[in-house]
């Protein structure tokens, strides 16, 4: 997966999330489940009864997801935009031909999004940069690496 393919899935969840969509779920029975086109992922059990979480899209989004309707066990939010904002942390292969990606969403989100920023401020400072922009963190560190290469050259 490729980092436009990373960002595209970002930009579109992010945008139904923005849309504040009602989520909404029922238990039903695996067979009615399974009936309603649920999506079901290939290896996990079961019970007899089962969440199926929809989320309705719009056109309006102009996204191509229209409509989402899966078995879940753990998503407990009224709407969208409690998943805003929605950050794909890590993706890999786990089989021939499926990714599995992982991602953080809400105040989750915030709190990775903080933990990073306060990580670059200290790069920052271990690279003697006065402006805590990313592009002056950047150019700090290349900066160090400059002159690490200038002095191995002088030993």
């Amino acid at each position: 997966v490729v980092v436009a393919q990373i960002r595209r899935v970002e930009d579109m969840v992010n945008q139904l999330a923005l849309a504040n969509v009602p989520v909404t779920s029922c238990e039903k029975t695996i067979d009615d489940a399974r009936a309603s086109n649920a999506l079901m992922l290939f290896g996990e059990k079961y019970g007899e009864v089962v969440r199926v979480v929809s989320v309705e899209g719009t056109d309006d989004l102009g996204l191509e997801l229209r409509r989402s309707v899966e078995l879940c066990g753990g998503t407990h939010v009224a709407s969208t935009s409690q998943v805003f904002p929605f950050k794909l942390v890590s993706e890999g292969s786990v089989a021939a031909g499926t990714r599995r990606v992982e991602a953080v969403a809400g105040n989750a989100a915030k709190d990775w999004f903080e933990s990073r920023v306060a990580a670059l401020g200290q790069v920052g400072t271990i690279a003697r940069v006065v402006e805590d922009s990313p592009d002056a963190v950047v150019a700090g560190v290349l900066r160090l690496k400059d002159r690490e290469a200038a002095a191995k050259l002088q030993i």
